[in-house]
């Protein structure tokens, strides 16, 4: 078991090159329930008490802190555990370990004091909640870079009426580290005023959602390089990953006809329903879109999740209300 007598809930898991497991989730404010519900943080953790949360109203009504633990390959013991978070509320949408054993977090945020390091790329919050990128050291006791990442509407959640559609839809992210160490991460947003810096779609309409991708140095100080990803309609990114060219693939949904498709793919055109399924193949710069296809039915589509294997073959899973063909 991992958790308190106050309410937790798992968000994400990952794990590092010796087999270690890490656990990232919510915890709510001892105080609400139990006095004693405090999360089994540990001494010299980056933050051992909780740091608050705000009931927002649905789906942002449970007061939370990100919670993070780090346990043995066996899961016989608990490396370190600790809070992260502001006065308001935080969610962790995907975690992964780089090969120097620090963990990345990849959420959202509604705190304006969310914790971030000096020389960041952003310092401040921009929006009603932002995209929030944080990077610990390997033991948990400290931060080697976390900051901001947001325009002046919501972004880091996937709002849209079409592409949210099971509960907690709200929360999803991934985030995965290129062999220099970069950080690369897909997310959705509704800002048409975020930083978009060499990429291959640098504006999206007002009042939709799109999809955005982005990477950043180790240390999160300074964007690399970020793009929208969608069109004309509402659309949401999932999940990423890279093939031995380092080439980057996107899963995730849209609604409508606004995917900017490439000829020789699955399928060119919208297939109908509420949203469709789509994968994207980008540059390894950012700078150009390689390939994209529609995956899906006439009813209801998306895919949750993408992986590239060894020899580059690309896995999707995701939903479906349609006939899905099979093979």
């Amino acid at each position: 078991y991992s958790g308190t007598t106050a309410d937790n809930f798992g968000f994400t898991a990952t794990y590092d090159d010796a087999g270690n497991l890490y656990a990232g989730g919510i915890t709510t404010s001892p105080y609400t329930q139990i006095p004693d519900g405090h999360y089994p943080t540990t001494p010299g953790a980056f933050s051992q008490t909780y740091n608050g949360g705000i009931d927002l109203g649905f789906p942002y009504h449970f007061p939370c802190d990100i919670t993070l633990s780090k346990y043995s390959s066996d899961g016989s013991t608990l490396m370190y555990a600790t809070y992260l978070g502001g006065f308001s509320n935080e969610f962790p949408h995907s975690i992964v370990v780089d090969k120097s054993g620090n963990l990345i977090v990849l959420g959202s945020t509604f705190s304006d004091n969310y914790p971030t390091t000096i020389g960041c790329y952003e310092s401040f919050k921009s929006g009603n909640a932002d995209i929030i990128i944080t990077k610990f050291n390997p033991t948990g006791t400290a931060l080697i870079g976390s900051t901001f990442y947001g325009g002046s509407q919501s972004d880091g959640l996937n709002e849209s009426t079409y592409t949210n559609y099971f509960y907690a839809d709200n929360f999803r992210g991934d985030v995965i580290v290129d062999t220099d160490g970069s950080i690369l991460g897909v997310i959705s947003t509704f800002s048409d005023d975020i930083e978009i810096k060499n990429g291959f779609k640098s504006s999206k309409n007002q009042d939709i959602q799109q999809g955005i991708i982005f990477k950043f140095n180790p240390n999160v100080s300074a964007l690399q390089w970020s793009s929208y990803v969608g069109r004309d309609n509402d659309a949401a990114l999932y999940s990423i990953d890279k093939n031995k060219n380092h080439d980057i693939f996107v899963s995730g949904g849209i609604a409508g006809t606004g995917l900017k498709t490439t000829s020789g793919t699955i399928a060119t055109t919208y297939k109908g329903g509420k949203c469709d399924g789509f994968i994207a193949k980008i540059s390894s710069d950012g700078q150009t879109l390689m390939k994209a296809t529609y995956y899906g039915t006439t009813a209801y589509d998306q895919i949750m999740s993408l992986e590239i294997d060894n020899n580059d073959r690309i896995y999707v899973v995701g939903q479906t209300e349609g006939a899905m063909p099979v093979k």
